[in-house]
């Protein structure tokens, strides 16, 4: 009779709310994506060829123009997919700012012109423009 009061476990003494917290585990990392590097690849050619292409209009008489400097912003949201985490649960933040990056760079100059209509009307209905 002794021997199974001794198998027992004996019942806690404290209250379940006076219990230390037990922190969570963290939860299992995502395998390794061994081909991570394709999304950032596809939209860095794609960039740079939107760039070539969409530019032109500013480069009509073979030199730059300063609102080319607005191309900066999303090559540099596709310079940034090839830094995110290399795993799959991050290829979709790649996929998808590689696609942004790519979407913005084929739109670029479509915003430029309405934007600059705004800001020329404003300026004429201010009376900062003068004949």
């Amino acid at each position: 009779m002794r021997s199974a009061q001794r198998n027992q476990p004996k019942p806690n003494p404290f209250p379940p709310h006076l219990l230390p917290v037990v922190p969570v585990p963290p939860p299992p990392r995502a395998p390794y994506d061994r081909h991570w590097w394709v999304p950032p690849l596809a939209s860095t050619v794609l960039a740079v060829v939107l760039l070539v292409v969409c530019s032109a209009p500013l480069r009509e008489d073979g030199e730059w123009n300063p609102f080319a400097v607005g191309y900066l912003v999303p090559l540099g949201m596709v310079a940034r997919s090839w830094f995110l985490d290399r795993t799959t649960a991050g290829r979709g933040a790649r996929i998808g700012l590689g696609a942004a990056g790519c979407l913005i760079t084929a739109t670029y100059v479509m915003f430029l012109t309405p934007l600059a209509l705004i800001v020329f009307f404003v300026m004429l209905l201010t009376g900062n423009v003068t004949a």
